[in-house]
């Protein structure tokens, strides 16, 4: 397997091509120990040296790094809506039978 750092950008975030080239230059190296290996098994493995659970979830990182580093300004949701949430079905009425 090849070598190179698992970064190449100066400000050190991940280069998602560089990390396919690293799976695709693993791909050899699975398939003599295991002739039915797959990219995506040599992408799965490159992720799990990057410290991710699957190749999708590195991926989704670098995108949300790299989509930060476009829009400095953006600030991220958790997804929680702030104040009262109006009930598109009217207000609940406890104990009434339908």
């Amino acid at each position: 397997m090849s070598q190179r750092p698992f970064a190449s950008n100066t400000d050190g975030r991940l280069n998602l091509e560089q990390q396919r080239k690293r799976a695709k230059e693993l791909l050899p190296r699975l398939k003599s120990q295991d002739p039915s290996a797959t990219l995506s098994q040599a992408q799965w493995q490159v992720a799990k040296q990057l410290g991710f659970a699957s190749w999708p979830k590195l991926k989704a990182h670098v995108d949300a790094i790299d989509f930060a580093a476009r829009h400095p300004g953006f600030e991220a949701s958790d997804g929680r809506v702030q104040g009262p949430v109006p009930d598109a079905h009217g207000p609940v009425v406890h104990g009434a039978s339908a």
